[in-house]
């Protein structure tokens, strides 16, 4: 057997460091993907892609790779491309088939004198033709540069919160915006249905609970269903409970406190509350089908469940020593149920870590003010967290004049949190060390209208008054979530077209 002497082994350590350089290095400047890829190799030469450009499946599962291939093709037609059955000439070939190295996201993609894609799953795969659209994006005639793409995300969790509560946002909106998150794999579009404002949810059971003129029909919902699950985009439907619910505390009287006017919190006590609320969330499962459900769970008053017979006989019953106990019981009753459905729930952060009972630990949490309990404590406690950090993920219309500007979102990566206004810097941030109960983030658009929500969440078209500034702040965050903190300040700004 042959012995490596120390100084092979060192030249073999410097060669296969030049090589790492060298694959870093010849990163072109026009490869302006977004989010970057986990690794890239580039190789000598270009191909040129055709007008008429086929697109082709193979591999182990063809009925799920030809789904991916038929969105693929109509994409391509919005580029400018025609389909084709060409036998000779660049094609794009889509296969999907067993790879643990790529977990169930990942994908590959070489580009050759063909494109080919292939992932161990749907999902992987299509994320994998997102890729290849964002080569292809200059449309027909596009040079595209030889190379082998690696790719699989950072953390799971890639989410945006649309706020359609407080200032409705129309159907085309939400399908717009689902194509585009999906353009930049952010797998997570969770909209806020339901608030002081207005409950913007369909319901044959309280027919009157919806708001005139401000809520959408069941059957376009479940149209925007099919688009989400064709885009592999998940939709995470959040009902306000039991604060946030003014408008459903004067529409169905069995979820007030007993012996109280209609105020903005649903009881924490009575049956026939529970009831009435799982019968609304019942109804909104039958429509959005996804495995997450968002109850709000945050800025409660506790006082206002004071003197309620239902809350005072509950607290009672079960030996809770206060209304924040009671809280956490209403928590995990109505986590209970939507277990039963086979679904999980997701709250934000709005509970304090050790109170008894316990909140259940398989619930998802939404860490974004770093008010009520720390995400270090949270994870330590045994919960899964989502980043939502307001100072650097939140994008509100009173706070306008303060929105992240996107020097300081691509500055600021998943481990670090901090709330409040003005944003604060990073020193000044809480930081946590990598952690598998740290499970992704999500920037969340507040209080905004319609018209402005393309300019100041992908910095698309002119500044909209009383707004701030056009940026393309969900592009910096589905990076930061996919390759997390690996590429730099400078190189991811000028990827999404922001001059430093």
């Amino acid at each position: 057997m042959r012995t490596v002497t120390p100084l092979i082994a060192l030249i073999v350590s410097m060669l296969a460091g030049l090589a790492a350089c060298a694959e870093q290095q010849m990163k072109p400047d026009s490869l302006r993907l977004v989010p970057w890829p986990h690794r890239i190799i580039m190789s000598a030469g270009n191909t040129v892609l055709p007008a008429a450009l086929p697109v082709k499946t193979g591999g182990d599962d063809p009925e799920a790779a030809g789904r991916v291939a038929k969105t693929l093709a109509g994409d391509l037609i919005e580029l400018g491309f025609t389909p084709s059955s060409a036998k000779k000439g660049p094609k794009i070939v889509l296969s999907i088939s067993p790879d643990k190295a790529l977990g169930p996201e990942g994908y590959r993609l070489r580009v050759t004198s063909d494109i080919r894609i292939s992932a161990a799953t749907e999902k992987g795969l299509f994320w994998g033709t997102r890729t290849a659209l964002q080569l292809a994006a200059k449309g027909p005639g596009a040079t595209v540069p030889r190379l082998t793409i690696f790719d699989k995300p950072e953390y799971w969790y890639r989410g945006l919160l649309i706020d359609a509560a407080r200032q409705f946002h129309s159907i085309d909106f939400h399908r717009q915006t689902i194509k585009r998150l999906a353009q930049y794999k952010v797998a997570f579009y969770q909209v806020h249905f339901t608030d002081d404002q207005s409950w913007t949810l369909p319901s044959e059971k309280f027919p009157a609970l919806p708001t005139p003129g401000r809520h959408y029909a069941k059957d376009e919902l479940k149209d925007l269903v099919k688009l989400a699950a064709q885009y592999h985009v998940t939709i995470v439907p959040e009902i306000e409970m039991p604060g946030h619910s003014s408008v459903l505390c004067a529409a169905v009287p069995d979820v007030v406190c007993g012996g109280k006017p209609p105020r903005w919190m649903t009881c924490g006590g009575s049956e026939k509350s529970f009831a009435a609320l799982t019968a609304l969330i019942t109804e909104a499962m039958d429509i959005f089908p996804g495995p997450y459900f968002h109850i709000g769970a945050d800025e409660c008053d506790y006082a206002l469940w004071d003197g309620c017979p239902d809350c005072t006989a509950a607290k009672a019953k079960e030996g809770l020593k206060d209304n924040e106990a009671l809280y956490n019981r209403f928590v995990n009753h109505i986590n209970s149920f939507i277990k039963s459905k086979g679904r999980k729930t997701i709250i934000w952060e709005g509970f304090k870590v050790g109170k008894e009972p316990l909140i259940d630990k398989d619930i998802l949490v939404h860490e974004w003010n770093n008010k009520e309990a720390l995400p270090g404590d949270l994870m330590g406690a045994g919960y899964d967290i989502v980043n939502c950090s307001s100072g650097s993920l939140y994008v509100v219309v009173h706070w306008a004049t303060q929105a992240p500007t996107p020097e300081i979102m691509a500055e600021w990566n998943a481990l670090y949190f901090g709330g409040g206004y003005p944003v604060k810097k990073l020193d000044q941030m809480t930081k946590v060390s990598p952690n598998p109960k740290l499970k992704g983030v999500g920037m969340c658009s507040w209080e905004n209208e319609e018209r402005a929500e393309d300019s100041i969440l992908f910095g698309i078209g002119n500044k909209v008054e009383d707004y701030a500034d056009p940026a393309p702040r969900v592009q910096i965050m589905a990076e930061r979530a996919w390759t997390g903190a690996s590429t730099s300040v400078e190189d991811l700004l000028k990827r999404v077209g922001v001059a430093k």
